[in-house]
C-alpha cells in the first residue's frame, strides 16, 4: 500500500511536467468507469503523446508514486476511497486507427467498437467475434478479450510497448504469450500500439455475422446498463454465471448494486450504487459459490484504490 501523494509532490508535478494533455486533480473516477462508481484520483492525466506519457511515468518512478494506466474503465472497479497517486488514461491521445495492407495499426486508447467498425468498412474480417465487448484496444490485449468464437490474441501480430527504462520496444507474435483473460507482458510495460493481421472478407458477410452475435449478446447480457462487464473468470469446465444462478443470487441487490437478471456474472449499477456495494456483493458471491458448490471464483474485473 502506497502512501498518498504529498502536497509537495502535486506542486512539483504541476510545475515540472508541463504536459500537453489534460491534467485533473482530485477528480472522481465514477465518470470514467463503465459501472459508474469510484472515488477520486489524486492526479488524472490524459497524455497527448509518448513524450507526455514518458515524462509522467518517469516522474512517478523517480518520486516513488504509484501509477495506474487505464483505458475507458470498462473492466475496472475503483474503490470509494479513491486512488492515491497518478492515474493515466490513454483514451484521448492514443486513439488512431490506420490500415496497412491487410493489417490494422491501432493505438492503445482506441475503442474496440471503433476498431471493429473501421475494419468492417475496410472489408477486413477477424474482429467481428469481439463485437459488443466494451473497452479499448490496449485493455482488450491486456485481458485477451474474447468470446467463445475467438479472442484478440488470434489476430495479434505485434505490440509496441513503453518498457523498462522508458524505452520503446516491439514484440512480435512469437514473443507474446496469452492465456484465458490474461496476457504475459513484460512487467511494468505499457501498450502503445497494436498491429492486427486481418483477412479480406465481403462487408455483407462480416455485418451478417456481427448482427447474429449482437442479437445473442442483447438477449443474454445487460447491454446498455452500467456494469463492469463479467465480474468473474469462468472456472475450469464451468461457467461463473451458471454457478451464481444456481446458488440463488441472480437478481440479488445490495444497495443499488444488483446481480443482473439477464446474466448472473454481471453486476449492474441501478442508479446510485457505491463501490462498497459492488465489493460486498462480489465477496458474498464468492463465499456462497464456495460453500455450496466448492468452486473458488476469481475476479476478472480489475479492482484499484485505497484500502
Amino acid at each position: 500500500m502506497y502512501s498518498a501523494m504529498a502536497k509537495s509532490d502535486i506542486r512539483q508535478f504541476k510545475n515540472e511536467l508541463k504536459l500537453r494533455g489534460r491534467v485533473l486533480f482530485n477528480e472522481p473516477l465514477a465518470a470514467f468507469t463503465s459501472i459508474g462508481v469510484g472515488g477520486p484520483a489524486q492526479v488524472l492525466v490524459f497524455p497527448q503523446d509518448v513524450d507526455d506519457l514518458v515524462r509522467t511515468t518517469e516522474f512517478a518512478a523517480r518520486c516513488n508514486i504509484p501509477l495506474f494506466v487505464v483505458g475507458c474503465g470498462s473492466n475496472l472497479l475503483v474503490k470509494d476511497e479513491g486512488v492515491s497517486g497518478i492515474v493515466v488514461c490513454l483514451k484521448e491521445g492514443f486513439n488512431s486507427i490506420a490500415r496497412k495492407g491487410d493489417y490494422l495499426v491501432v493505438q492503445t486508447g482506441a475503442k474496440l467498437s471503433m476498431v471493429i467498425r473501421f475494419a468492417v468498412e475496410e472489408e477486413l474480417g477477424g474482429l467481428e467475434t469481439l463485437i459488443g465487448i466494451p473497452g479499448t484496444m490496449g485493455g482488450a490485449v491486456v485481458m485477451n478479450a474474447g468470446t467463445r468464437e475467438g479472442n484478440i490474441a488470434q489476430v495479434l501480430e505485434e505490440l509496441k510497448l513503453l518498457g523498462a527504462g522508458f524505452q520503446l520496444k516491439i514484440l512480435k507474435k512469437d514473443q507474446l504469450k496469452f492465456g484465458y483473460r490474461q496476457s504475459y507482458l513484460p512487467e511494468g510495460s505499457i501498450i502503445l500500439e497494436v498491429k492486427l493481421k486481418l483477412t479480406h472478407r465481403p462487408k455483407k458477410e462480416i455485418k451478417d455475422k456481427m448482427s447474429e452475435l449482437l442479437a445473442k449478446r442483447f438477449e443474454t447480457q445487460p447491454v446498455g446498463q452500467k456494469s463492469a462487464g463479467c465480474i468473474f473468470k469462468n472456472p475450469p469446465g464451468g461457467f461463473a454465471g451458471k454457478l451464481i444462478e444456481e446458488v440463488g443470487l441472480k437478481g440479488y441487490c445490495l444497495g443499488d448494486a444488483q446481480v443482473s437478471n439477464q446474466h448472473a456474472n454481471f453486476i449492474v449499477n441501478k442508479g446510485q450504487a457505491a463501490a462498497r456495494n459492488v465489493l460486498e456483493l462480489i465477496e458474498l458471491i464468492k463465499q456462497r459459490v464456495w460453500e455450496e458448490r466448492g468452486v473458488k471464483l476469481e475476479e476478472e474485473v480489475i479492482i484499484i484504490g485505497q484500502q
